[in-house]
């Protein structure tokens, strides 16, 4: 196993829309991780739940979640007012715990994240994984087994949203628009004293979009 992959070892799952369940992937006498396993799960038994969860495990995205979002993960006719998801993962060489525990009265979601030093509120996973792990991106992996067959249609785009994900290429259309908002904003104050400037900013931003024009067609040709 290479030493920048990312494994799970465990999935823990208590007072939630699905029995609950304790999944173990790794060889409790050697602790090695296995290379490949199946989780079979019948219509009804908590799919759907676990892949919500286990997606926002990796994004952080329950932090935004709404009431009902939350509520709606309740485990029926439960009195408990609480539930909890709980992955523990392997990076490289250390281990990571991500806590996701959902609270229904109140509707609210929060993260618990142990790396080592105990646990420590918030959602916290190592600098290297936070900047990949967005929404989009996690959903390109963590998907319902229904979508596999679209990852390799040339009539569907996950493959390009993938890479797209991947490489953050989103960023240089976001950092084109700001920088489109910014030069507008300054043309319209401008006086004579900084039109000069103003003037040579103009050409600079030109220039990168140029470079984003190359950058995009290669891209394109990359995808043919």
């Amino acid at each position: 196993m290479s030493s920048h992959e990312l494994r799970i070892c465990k999935i823990v799952s208590e007072g939630l829309r699905c029995p609950d369940y304790e999944l173990v992937f790794e060889n409790k006498t050697t602790n090695d991780i296995h290379p490949v396993s199946l989780v079979m799960m019948p219509n009804g038994t908590g799919k759907t739940t676990t892949l919500t969860c286990l997606r926002a495990i990796f994004s952080g995205e329950a932090e935004q979640w709404g009431e009902s979002e939350v509520r709606s993960l309740k485990k029926a006719k439960s009195a408990s007012n609480t539930g909890q998801f709980q992955v523990d993962l392997k990076y490289r060489t250390k281990r990571i715990t991500v806590q996701l525990k959902l609270n229904f009265f109140d509707g609210t979601a929060e993260y618990w994240t142990n790396r080592g030093n105990g646990p420590q509120r918030g959602h916290e996973l190592p600098r290297t994984l936070n900047g990949l792990m967005t929404k989009e991106f996690v959903r390109l992996f963590v998907f319902d087994g229904e979508e596999s067959d679209k990852l390799l249609n040339s009539q569907h785009t996950k493959a390009n949203q993938a890479v797209e994900a991947l490489f953050k290429l989103n960023n240089f259309k976001n950092i084109e628009s700001a920088a489109d908002e910014f030069f507008e904003a300054e043309t319209k104050n401008a006086t004579a004293k900084t039109a000069k400037g103003i003037k040579t900013r103009t050409k600079t931003l030109n220039q990168y979009k140029k470079t984003l024009a190359k950058l995009e067609a290669k891209i394109g040709r990359a995808h043919v």
